[in-house]
């Protein structure tokens, strides 16, 4: 994957992007209590009452799968008490601390856009260097786009997110001087992985691994292929 040593920085620029105002997969810290008490009595908290505006256009009092977003719809049967296909004023209220958790889903979403646009837009109205890193977006975007179908899939995206904390792992043991199979102690370590040593340290064992640092930049560690040994070999 030798393109993305030469094109990571505008990889990594929409992927911090993300990272900048969290991960959706991240746990969301509690809601504000105060955010989700009625200003009347008898009244929907506010969390719901915001939610219903923006997503019950019709002003039917409740919502359908088909009107929300679908990260949200991957949740709605958990919030549809009763099955009968709508999430109800007294339901979401029910449920309020989700309902509050996809608000701040959908803020982060809208946050991202806004910077993604920005530097967009920076390169847009400067040719040069701009057209030079818009041709190596789209170079990273074809080589992440592996059945070239113009989309790029969750398989696809997982593959190279993949990819992108292997090799951060690899180029984080390459500094302290050595290989990828090679583990760090407290003692050798430098840097980064000096300061944050603890914290990289996941068993606490009292070395840092390339498991351990793949895990930690977002990637998945990789069962170690078994090898057969052939009858006569030793």
């Amino acid at each position: 994957m030798h393109w993305f040593h030469t094109s990571g920085f505008v990889l990594g620029s929409f992927l911090m992007t993300g990272l900048a105002y969290g991960n959706e997969d991240t746990p969301l810290k509690a809601p504000d209590k105060d955010k989700n008490k009625p200003a009347v009595a008898g009244q929907p908290a506010t969390a719901v009452h915001n939610f219903l505006k923006q997503y019950d256009k019709s002003e039917r009092g409740y919502v359908e799968k088909g009107d929300l977003p679908k990260f949200a719809q991957k949740q709605f049967d958990e919030l549809d008490d009763n099955k009968d296909g709508k999430l109800s004023t007294e339901e979401l209220q029910k449920h309020k601390d989700k309902v509050q958790c996809w608000a701040d889903i959908a803020e982060r979403r809208r946050a991202r856009l806004v910077v993604a646009g920005s530097f967009l837009g920076r390169i847009a109205t400067n040719e040069q260097p701009g057209r030079e890193v818009m041709q190596t977006i789209y170079d990273v975007f074809q080589n992440i786009d592996r059945d070239a179908d113009g989309k790029i899939d969750r398989a696809e995206w997982d593959a190279t997110c993949q990819a992108i904390s292997e090799w951060r792992a690899n180029a984080m043991l390459d500094r302290q001087g050595v290989g990828p199979d090679g583990k760090v102690s407290k003692a050798q370590a430098r840097g980064r992985l000096l300061r944050h040593f603890d914290e990289f340290d996941l068993n606490h064992d009292g070395f840092v691994d390339r498991d351990e640092l793949v895990k930690l930049f977002g990637g998945k560690v990789q069962p170690a292929k078994k090898v057969s040994i052939k009858e006569g070999e030793k």
